[in-house]
């Protein structure tokens, strides 16, 4: 039985919710840290979980070179310092002034896309992590090198994808197989790989997580915080793309 329950709808918006007691699966929860708010708590799980299976989907080797497009948003805010501690060397792009929030995340590189195109910077990436969608698969395409991978968490699910779960119906595969058709034909022309991920809950990689936030010290950066009432508000934050870390939605008074 829990007390609280953290939820998120989307890699920028999180729920901090208190509503008595409810009765959950064991398997996809995991205690939140210790020195964390429920505020701080609401803003990891979606994240956290993302970063785990985006890193797992991509194989990824210690030494190798990730772009996160959007990287200082609410998803990069998590993806940075772990994919740093995985051995990665990170490039993040966002406006000129997140350049120090990318900087205290402990990014390696920075693209202020406001000024600077980086399909003219960056060259021979092992990964893309694309958090903009359908308009910027073709350039985020460019900056890998041969046998490169990029993992969408907006554009789209493909056929890989479309296999990966017994459930789905014969129809469903199909129609994932051919929404994924363009991104995959762009990529096998290059010799690389596009996949779509879909987070599933995990309390084990909760409960991973939550320990390497408390061995390294790390909590989320909150962005804003809105009322229920103002979840339109919220969102509309969340569209802008401008948004530092994460956007929380308070559905009652308490903390």
């Amino acid at each position: 039985m829990l007390r609280r329950v953290s939820n998120a709808g989307c890699t920028n918006l999180a729920v901090l919710q208190n509503i008595g007691y409810v009765a959950v699966d064991a398997a996809i929860v995991a205690k939140k840290p210790v020195k964390f708010s429920f505020r701080e708590a609401a803003a990891v799980p979606l994240s956290a979980l993302t970063v785990v299976q985006a890193l797992a989907i991509l194989d990824v080797q210690q030494g190798g070179k990730v772009f996160i497009s959007g990287g200082t948003g609410g998803f990069g805010q998590i993806a940075v310092p772990y994919a740093k501690s995985q051995g990665l060397f990170v490039t993040v792009s966002g406006s000129r002034s997140a350049r120090a929030l990318a900087e205290r995340l402990g990014a390696d590189e920075f693209i202020d896309y406001t000024t600077q195109d980086y399909t003219e910077i960056l060259a021979d990436y092992d990964y893309v992590i694309d958090t903009r969608g359908v308009s910027e698969i073709f350039k985020q395409m460019k900056i890998l090198k041969s046998g490169g991978k990029l993992l969408s968490l907006n554009a789209g699910p493909n056929a890989r994808f479309a296999s990966q779960s017994a459930d789905w119906s014969t129809g469903k595969r199909i129609l994932f197989a051919l929404l994924g058709a363009p991104f995959d034909g762009l990529a096998k022309s290059q010799s690389k790989s596009y996949d779509f991920i879909y987070v599933q809950p995990n309390g084990k990689q909760l409960a991973a997580f939550t320990k390497y936030l408390e061995e390294a010290n790390i909590k989320p950066v909150i962005d804003s915080v809105y009322p229920f009432d103002q979840v339109n508000a919220a969102i509309a934050k969340i569209a802008t793309g401008h948004s530092q870390g994460k956007v929380i939605l308070k559905v009652d008074d308490e903390e």
